[in-house]
Formats: C-alpha cells, structure tokens, sequence
C-alpha cells in the first residue's frame, strides 16, 4: 500500500521511492531509515501528554467549567488538574514490567487506548466526581505509554543520533502544548455551551485512538526481541535499522537473558520479581545511577516547569491579562515558542552534550525565577502599569524557552541512557515516577502557593532548581556519542574502580584492608577507609586488633601481594578473634 505520491508505476524516475507498508510484516518500508520513522511513529503518543497539559487548565478556567461544576477553590483547582498523575506515577511503575512482558509497542497502543478512555469520560461527565474519575482513568494511560515510549526509541537508535531521537518525544510533547493552547483558545469563543470545554477533551480521546493504531506500523526493539531469544527476528530488525556495522555486532552479541522480566512469568511473579529488583536497584553498584535518575527527574518538576504549563492562564492573568481569551492567548503563544526551540534543541542535542546543557539550563531557570520572585517581592508588578508585569510575561516566556531547550531534552535522554541494561525498563520507570510523583505536588499547590503569596512559589522553584544544578556538577556524567553498551559498561567500570574492596600485604608484613580508590602501573595504590589489621600470636592474650587508617598511600615498591575482598565473607569474621602466626618480612632482590 503506497502511503505518499501515486503508484510505483506511474512514478517518475527522479522522484524519491515512496515510502510503503510492508503488507506482510505490518511495518513501515522505505528510504528513509527505518529508526527514523518508527521513532517518529512512537513519538507521536507523547502528543497526548503535552495535549492535555496544555488544554486541562485552560479548560479548568472556562466559565463554561465553571457554570457546569461550580467555582473551584484553589486547592479544589490543584486536585482536578494534578489527580491524573496519581495513576500515572502508579501505572509508570508497573509499565517496566509490562513492557518486558508485552514489548514496549504494545504497551504504548495500551496506554494511548486507555487515555482515549478516560478523556472520553472526562468528555461527558456532567458531575465534578465523574470528571475527576475520567482523569484518574486518563493517567493509567499516561503512565503507560510515556516511559516506553522513551524506551523504546532508545533501543532502536544508532548510538551517532541516539540524543537527537531520543528527543523527539519532546518535539511530540511541545506539538501538543501547542495544540491544547490554541484549540482552547478557540473553543473559548464558544458563548454559553458547555461545548466549549468539552470540545478539547473529545479531540483528546481521538487522538488517544488514533495513535493506538498507529503503533501497529512500528516494529518491536531488537534488544528486547534478542533478550527474549527471538534472535532471528531481532537480526532481520537490526539490518533494517541503519545502525552501524559495528553497532550492529556489538548489540547481537549482547545476552539473550538481559530482560528484566522473562516473558514466562506471571504478572503476580513479575510484580514480586520488580519489587526485589527495585531494591537491587538501590544496592551496589546500581544505587547511585537509580538514584540519581529518580533525583534529576523529580527536580526537573520542581524547576516549577508544570506549574507553568498547567496553571498559564492564572500566571499571564496575575501578570496583568485580565481577559480570559487574552491569557489563553498569551500561554498558546509560549508553548509556539517552545515548540519553536525544541527542534534546533533536537537537533544539538548530540553536539551540547547532556551535561552542559543540564548546568546551563539550571542556572539560567534559577535566574529567571529568582528575577520574578525578585519583582513581585519589591511590588513591581502592577496590572494596570509600569514595566515590572511585561518583564514578569517575557520571562515566562524565557523559562519555557530555556527549559525545553535544556533540562526537558536532557534529563531524558540521560536517564535512559545511563541505566543499565537489565534494569533498563524498571528504572526509567522509577524515574518516570519520581517525576510523576513531583509533578503531582507542583499541580496540586501551585494554584495554592500564587493565591497565597505573588512571589512565594518563584522563589520555591528558584531554590529547588540551583539544589539540582549543584548535584548535575558533582555527579552527572556525560554519556553524548557512546552506545548503551558502552556507557554500561563504563558506569560498571568506574563503579568497581570506586568500591573495590582489596587486601594489601605489604613487604614488612603489614596487612591493610581498603577501598581501592586509584593505581598506577607502578603498583602505588590509594587506599580509602584503610584499617591495619593486626593478628596477634594464639599465645597472645590480647585480641586482635584493627587500626583505622583512613585514606591511605602505599608505595608500590613496598606491595608484595594484592587481592580482591569477598565483603559478605570479611564482614561476617569477628577479626578481633581471629589469632595466627605474623607475616613475616619479604625482601626484595
């Protein structure tokens, strides 16, 4: 079936081929490199979740919402608005496990069915109940298809543009923000119909069908076909992908055991199986990148990003646009805006590198908050006049510039990216609900936080978001141009150099346990949490003894023997009485 231009036959010769549906396999064929299309094809459902981020509060400010469900208090306002991310940080939990059961392609049509769903209750609910309820129903899809759907366009990329697909979500989400501003602002126009904020919620639910059906044209992951043994399948894939010679080995020959959940598992073992890997997760060598993960993906929703999004219409109305279509306007406005530097940010994201654009990103969004909090603090920022209220509008406008273009393309990216491949799925999951689970908090007390104080929640974002920009400097690692594989295999690397646990004999017979923190091919090593441990004579009626030594040096030439340290063993002996013969001197010659 020829999806562009007319028949293969009628084509001229200097035309690009069409591209097609393969009718046998269900896929898309064609020029164009299959990970572009299918990624493309993924990142469409990421559509939803910007939609509706851009339309709920709008909608939620409607007179027409308001004539069907009543004035809402600001507390009230906050529950409506952030109920969706209660099941959405509940089902992201879960989605790990499904999607290692299911492929994360169809976990992705499950979850864009569901959000139809439940935007489509929301749609004709006449009672606040019932619209909260379609919300509730709504983020079990949201849940669902976001962390697989960054997932799944991570597997499927060359490791050379792995950062510019991988924000193509982003693009997705920014599309929708778009969208749900504007279609808000023309609904708006509609004079007393409670169309005119069902009309929104009813083009959500389509998309949420529509784009369930789309991922019937996207192929599975070969990582995740190769982890359930379908190699041949996961072969014809990765030919097909326009990945690298060398990537292209390098991912055949990786485990056919490396999935987090085998398929053969029930849900019921898989939940258990993903509880004990979640505390796995958090043990060693693993702890600190899912904590680090869940950390940065969480405060990415304490930059106040959301509080933005959700809540634009009060925000411009506060700053001195009165009218609702004005404010409605003004926030379609900033999320064309974003739209706007979220492709040159997709674009760049593989020659910035994550980490510059995370420091960056964070001390310009601390500066802008700090700036706005600053100005409605002094009472600057009058309705009526003066210039504060223009300076508090572009700023806005400068925050979401600067997030989409940093923190929102980078933080994703890295997460996927950095976790290990047999927690791949459970962690971004972790993550996702991390964030989720902030978002939830910014949409429930920010309509709270502006009522109660102008300034307040500038200056809580300013100082949350220079918290994480310290943290980015210390521990972030940059992962830009290294496959998955290799970035793996670096974290494991530095890992085991920075919790090595070794025994040092030296040559006057001193016997030195700790941490291995570096070496040189002089064997001159540089020991942390060093303890001597002094083994007296069975005759001996004093114990034995450990001394602490803290971060020690030992000269290489005074090493006569190294050895790696069973910790569980070692920790489980009672050194103190243990008795032995002493080591005796070793001279060199």
């Amino acid at each position: 079936m020829v999806l562009e231009g007319q028949s293969a036959d009628a084509q001229p010769a200097n035309l690009t081929p069409p591209t097609v549906v393969d009718m046998a396999s269900g896929h898309i064929t064609g020029t164009v490199p299959l990970y572009i299309r299918a990624s493309i094809l993924a990142s469409c459902v990421a559509m939803c979740f910007g939609y509706d981020t851009g339309m709920i509060g709008p909608v939620t400010t409607m007179s027409s919402f308001k004539t069907t469900f009543g004035e809402l208090t600001p507390s009230l306002h906050g529950l409506v608005v952030s109920s969706v991310l209660l099941t959405g940080a509940i089902a992201a939990m879960v989605a790990g496990i499904l999607a290692d059961r299911h492929g994360r392609t169809r976990i992705i049509a499950i979850g864009s069915f569901i959000y139809g769903i439940g935007t489509a209750v929301e749609c004709g609910s006449t009672l606040l109940g019932v619209f909260i309820f379609g919300r509730l129903i709504q983020g079990v899809g949201e849940g669902l298809f976001i962390s697989a759907c960054y997932v799944q366009v991570s597997e499927i990329s060359p490791t050379r543009v792995r950062g510019i697909m991988t924000s193509i979500p982003q693009v997705g989400v920014s599309t929708g923000l778009v969208v749900g501003y504007f279609v808000c602002y023309g609904t708006s126009r509609i004079e007393g119909s409670s169309m005119a904020w069902r009309l929104p919620l009813g083009l959500a639910s389509f998309f949420g069908f529509a784009f369930s059906a789309t991922t019937l044209l996207i192929p599975n992951s070969p990582r995740w076909l190769l982890a359930q043994g379908r190699v041949d399948e996961a072969r014809a894939i990765i030919a097909q992908l326009g990945l690298g010679e060398d990537e292209q080995r390098e991912l055949l020959e990786q485990s056919s055991s490396g999935l987090e959940h085998p398929p053969d598992l029930s849900f019921a073992a898989s939940l258990r199986a993903t509880l004990t890997d979640f505390r796995e997760a958090f043990s060693a060598p693993f702890r600190g990148r899912t904590a680090f993960g869940c950390f940065i993906m969480g405060m990415q929703q304490f930059s106040g990003i959301d509080g933005v999004l959700y809540y634009a219409p009060i925000l411009f109305a506060q700053a001195g646009l009165s009218s609702e279509q004005a404010s409605f306007l003004a926030s379609g406005v900033s999320a064309l805006v974003m739209l706007v530097v979220v492709v040159p940010a997709t674009l760049f994201a593989d020659h910035w590198g994550r980490r510059t654009s995370s420091l960056v990103g964070g001390f310009l969004i601390t500066f802008l908050m700090l700036l706005m909090g600053s100005l409605y603090a002094a009472g600057e920022v009058h309705a009526d006049s003066g210039a504060g209220r223009w300076v508090v509008i572009v700023c806005i406008y400068l925050f979401a510039v600067v997030f989409v273009g940093t923190w929102a393309v980078a933080f994703r990216t890295f997460v996927v990216e950095s976790m290990p491949r047999k927690t791949r799925s459970s962690a971004s999951s972790l993550a996702q609900s991390a964030n989720w689970t902030a978002n939830f908090i910014v949409a429930l007390t920010t309509p709270a936080l502006i009522a109660s104080s102008s300034f307040g929640a500038y200056y809580f974002f300013a100082a949350c978001t220079l918290f994480c920009t310290v943290f980015i400097a210390l521990f972030m690692q940059e992962t830009r141009g290294h496959s998955l594989e290799a970035i793996e295999q670096r974290f494991i690397d530095n890992s085991a150099r920075s919790t090595e646990k070794i025994c040092v004999i030296t040559a006057d017979g001193r016997t030195l346990v700790g941490k291995l923190v570096s070496c040189d091919n002089q064997t001159n090593l540089v020991l942390q949490s060093t303890i001597e441990r002094i083994i007296r004579d069975p005759d001996d009626p004093e114990p034995s003894a450990e001394e602490p030594l803290g971060l020690y040096i030992v000269r290489g030439d005074n090493v006569c023997t190294v050895g790696l340290v069973d910790e569980d063993l070692d920790d489980s002996i009672d050194w103190t009485k243990v008795k032995g013969a002493a080591i005796g001197g070793t001279k060199h010659s």
